[in-house]
C-alpha cells in the first residue's frame, strides 16, 4: 500500500540539539561540520534565521561567496525580519569579493535611510568610504593604462585600435582631460573620432573652448554649445529636402539619408553652408545613380566633382571605423 507523502516535523529537543552542534561545530571552526546540520535542518523546513545565518556564516569562511551572496540576496528582498543581519553580511560578502560597485550601488541607498541602526551606520559608512577610494584607483589605474595605450596607437597610427580605445573610455565614463583634448588638433587622429571626443566632451557638460582641426580647417567650440548632428539645423533643413524629393524612390532615399548622416558626422563640428545644400543633394545622389546605374559622372560640373569627391572620402573614412 502506498503511504503518502508527509512532511517530517523535527522533535524540538532534537532540533536544539542539532542547533547547538552547528553552533558548536562553527566555534571550533569545523565549518563544513556546522554547515552539513545546517542545511539538515533546512532540509526538514527549518528555516528560522538562525539557521538561515548560520548556514550563510558558514559558508563565507568556506569561501563559498557566490552562494552565499545569493542567500542574502535572497533575505534582503523577502525583508521578513533581521534585514539589517544579512545586510552587514552582505556588505562584508561584497568587500571581500571587491564588487566595489555593487556595494556602493547598495550603501547608497542603506545609508540614505533614516531607519539604519547607529551600530551598523558606522561600520557601512566605513565600508562604503572604502569602496569610493577603491573604484577611485580602479578608474584611475584603468585611465592611465588605456591613455598609455592609446599614445602609443596614435603614434604607430592604429586608427581602429584608437578608436576602440577611446571608445573605452567613454563606456568606462573616464573624465577627459587635456590630452584628449589635444587630440582634436592631432593631425594622426582620425577626423571620425575626433567627432567621438567632442560628443564625448559635449555628453560630459565640458564648458572651456577647445581648438579642433579637420581636413585643413581649425576653429574654437564650446563642446556643452555643440548641437548633436541629427540636431543641426543645416542637417535637419538638407534631410526635409531630401524627404522632399526622393519620396517616390524608397532605395535612393535611404541610400541618401544615410551618406548625409555619415558626411556630417565625419565633417562635425564644421558645418556646410545654407548655400551649400543643392550641391550636397545633387552630389549624393550622383553617387548613389553611379553606384546603382554605373552612370559616370566624369563630365559633371567642377564644383560639383569637388563636392562629390569631398563626401565620397568622407563615406570612406566613416566606413573604414564605424561599418
Amino acid at each position: 500500500m502506498d503511504i503518502p507523502n508527509q512532511k517530517i516535523v523535527l522533535f524540538p529537543k532534537l532540533k536544539e540539539r542539532l542547533k547547538n552542534d552547528a553552533a558548536e561545530a562553527y566555534r571550533n571552526k569545523k565549518f563544513e561540520q556546522a554547515l552539513d546540520i545546517y542545511e539538515s535542518l533546512l532540509s526538514y523546513g527549518e528555516t528560522e534565521h538562525e539557521i538561515v545565518f548560520g548556514k550563510v556564516l558558514c559558508l563565507v569562511e568556506l569561501k563559498r561567496f557566490s552562494l552565499a551572496q545569493q542567500i542574502c540576496e535572497e533575505q534582503l528582498i523577502k525583508n521578513e525580519g533581521n534585514y539589517y543581519d544579512f545586510l552587514h553580511l552582505y556588505a562584508l560578502i561584497l568587500f571581500q569579493t571587491d564588487q566595489y560597485y555593487a556595494l556602493q550601488a547598495q550603501l547608497d541607498f542603506e545609508l540614505s535611510q533614516v531607519t539604519l541602526p547607529p551600530y551598523l551606520e558606522e561600520q557601512l559608512q566605513y565600508l562604503y568610504d572604502i569602496s569610493c577610494e577603491m573604484i577611485e584607483n580602479e578608474r584611475k589605474y584603468q585611465k592611465d593604462f588605456l591613455f598609455e595605450k592609446l599614445g602609443k596607437a596614435i603614434s604607430e597610427e592604429e586608427v581602429l585600435k584608437q578608436y576602440h580605445l577611446v571608445q573605452e573610455m567613454i563606456e568606462s565614463n573616464i573624465e577627459p582631460d587635456d590630452y584628449i583634448i589635444s587630440l582634436l588638433s592631432e593631425t594622426k587622429v582620425h577626423p571620425v573620432i575626433k567627432t567621438n571626443i567632442l560628443l564625448w566632451l559635449k555628453e560630459k557638460r565640458f564648458k572651456q573652448t577647445v581648438p579642433i582641426k579637420k581636413f585643413g580647417q581649425k576653429i574654437e567650440v564650446k563642446p556643452i554649445d555643440l548641437s548633436s548632428v541629427e540636431e543641426n539645423h543645416v542637417y535637419k533643413k538638407i534631410k526635409d529636402f531630401i524627404h522632399d524629393k526622393f519620396a517616390s524612390e524608397p532605395s535612393s532615399l535611404q541610400m541618401i539619408l544615410e551618406m548625409l548622416y555619415r558626411y556630417f558626422f565625419v565633417i562635425y563640428p564644421f558645418v556646410p553652408d545654407e548655400t551649400e545644400i543643392e550641391i550636397i543633394i545633387e552630389a549624393m545622389n550622383t553617387i548613389v545613380k553611379s553606384n546603382l546605374d554605373g552612370i559616370s559622372h566624369e563630365k559633371t560640373d567642377k564644383d560639383l566633382l569637388k563636392m562629390i569627391k569631398n563626401i565620397s572620402q568622407s563615406e570612406t573614412l566613416y566606413l573604414s571605423i564605424l561599418e
